[in-house]
């Protein structure tokens, strides 16, 4: 037992299961009085492993016991430890534990310190020149000379402002030219938000509706046009579809100037998305009043000149009328007066030479009378006066087929056509250019001529087999196929209301269609 030892206080004993103190260190204690103790093992019985525990003696603070009983006898050894000599290498480990843990977290605060005073600084110049770049000043530059990642991010944030610096400056240039141009055209240039408003206008909007800039600013752009335009915007606005605006809309509306003057805008419209994701309209509106003027001027114009051509046309076919029956009654009623008298002449002389002469004349005469005949019906037919416009035609048929060799065809539907007789001498005499237009420069054999009537219009069809020629819009200009004979048809028909439509191809013939609305106009009926 004098060599088991631990720590200072520490001690190995062995007593008996009554407490007889049977081995101790100190032999003094064995052989004394004082050899009987109480029992430091707290289990009766102990079990076979022994047990550990704390025991505190009404002498001691406590102690730390570990008892365990001896094979083949009824003693326990025990072993014991004042407590607080056992736990003072575990507050020694705590506090050197303590310790290390306090100088670690040292040494992390310094390294946090020196790293933040390592990255902290630059980063912060960095923002710094950030927040002065991002407040526009592009000619700034951050120039950390750094090798690390700070100095790369900080090359490429300088690199970035110059490329930003360039797009800046072009922009700048872009937008200027921009404005040149908005301010410089004679249109007006506008934009609209989502609402209508207006958003920006060029300087013309002044000049063409008499506010001034900080009058048409935010005002709503359906203000300053007529009712009746405002009425058309909402119309086309309901039926627009949001693909259509993309591609544009056009239309012409009516702007009130400050003065009250009406002005046309001829206006197109696109919508466009802007940086906040809401739509955008930009526009550009001319001022075509000036020419809505001249146009409207030119059509009065034009539409005198067709009165006057017609009139012309009508006046021309009465003169006609006029000189044919003056022929008639004077020319062609004395040439066959004088062929009778010839003949009483011839009857009364047996001379044979005078006979012979006679008859020579009297040959002449009636060749003379064809001839003025024949010359009367070209002036003018005088069936379309007395009969009316189909026997007109017929006759004027077979005179065509007789004069030129070419088979021509009339027919008709039968139906009643009553006709003006303005409108009669028009469909005759666009009939009669037809056919000569067909013989004379399309070399037609044959030539078939209809008319019927289609609910209250006649319709007259002239078809040849002639040539043809290619169809275009400068068929109907003076000059051009089709020359002034075409041009003078058509608005002729156009004047009274009626339409000329022409379908041809080279090598395929020709056909034209005549239409006149029936009882065009007041004046004295034909049939």
């Amino acid at each position: 037992m004098d060599d088991i030892s631990f720590g200072r206080k520490g001690e190995a004993l062995l007593i008996s299961k009554d407490g007889i103190l049977i081995a101790h260190p100190d032999k003094t204690r064995v052989m004394s009085a004082d050899h009987r103790l109480s029992n430091p093992c707290g289990q009766e019985p102990l079990p076979a492993e022994g047990w550990v525990g704390v025991y505190a003696p009404p002498s001691s603070s406590g102690l730390l016991v570990a008892c365990t009983p001896v094979e083949g006898s009824d003693w326990l050894m025990v072993i014991q430890q004042p407590l607080a000599e056992a736990f003072l290498p575990m507050k020694s480990v705590l506090l050197q534990s303590i310790g290390l843990l306090a100088a670690m977290l040292a040494v992390a605060v310094l390294t946090s310190y020196i790293l933040s005073r390592l990255f902290s600084t630059p980063l912060n110049t960095l923002l710094t020149h950030t927040y002065r770049i991002g407040r526009g000043d592009l000619e700034h530059r951050v120039g950390l000379q750094r090798r690390d990642e700070i100095g790369r991010l900080a090359a490429a944030f300088d690199l970035m402002v110059e490329d930003l610096r360039e797009w800046s400056f072009k922009l700048r240039e872009s937008e200027g030219r921009y404005r040149l141009m908005a301010e410089s055209v004679q249109d007006v240039i506008f934009s609209l938000d989502q609402t209508g408003h207006l958003l920006f206008v060029n300087k013309r909007a002044e000049a063409v509706s008499g506010y001034s800039l900080r009058e048409l600013e935010s005002r709503h752009c359906l203000e300053f046009l007529s009712e009746a335009s405002r009425g058309l915007v909402h119309k086309l606005l309901k039926n627009v579809t949001s693909q259509d605006m993309q591609h544009g809309l056009e239309l012409e509306v009516e702007l009130l100037s400050r003065t009250g003057d009406r002005r046309i805008l001829e206006v197109k419209v696109v919508q466009a998305i802007n940086s906040s994701k809401h739509p955008q309209f930009y526009g550009v509106a001319r001022d075509i009043t000036v020419r809505k003027e001249a146009e409207q001027k030119l059509l009065e114009y034009q539409q005198q000149l067709r009165s006057l051509a017609s009139q012309l046309s009508l006046t021309e076919a009465r003169e006609r009328k006029r000189i044919a029956a003056d022929l008639h009654d004077r020319i062609g009623q004395a040439l066959a007066l004088t062929r009778i008298k010839l003949g009483s002449l011839k009857l009364g002389d047996s001379s044979g030479k005078k006979k012979a002469t006679i008859e020579e004349t009297i040959r002449l005469i009636e060749v003379t009378i064809k001839e003025v005949r024949t010359l009367i019906f070209e002036l003018s037919s005088p069936l379309l006066y007395e009969v009316g416009l189909k026997a007109a035609l017929e006759q004027l048929a077979e005179q065509f087929q007789d004069q030129h060799g070419v088979l021509i065809s009339f027919e008709d539907d039968g139906r009643p056509k009553p006709l003006t007789i303005d409108g009669s001498i028009v469909l005759f005499q666009a009939v009669r250019e037809l056919m000569l237009n067909a013989i004379k420069h399309a070399a037609a054999h044959r030539i078939r001529v209809s008319m019927s009537r289609h609910n209250n219009s006649i319709q007259i069809m002239v078809q040849d087999d002639g040539s043809g020629f290619s169809i275009a819009g400068s068929a109907f200009k003076p000059g051009r196929q089709g020359g002034y004979g075409l041009f003078s048809i058509r608005e002729r028909l156009g004047f009274l209301g009626g339409s000329l439509t022409i379908d041809s191809a080279p090598g395929r013939g020709t056909r034209a269609s005549l239409a006149l609305a029936l009882n065009h106009g007041t004046i004295e009926k034909v049939s």
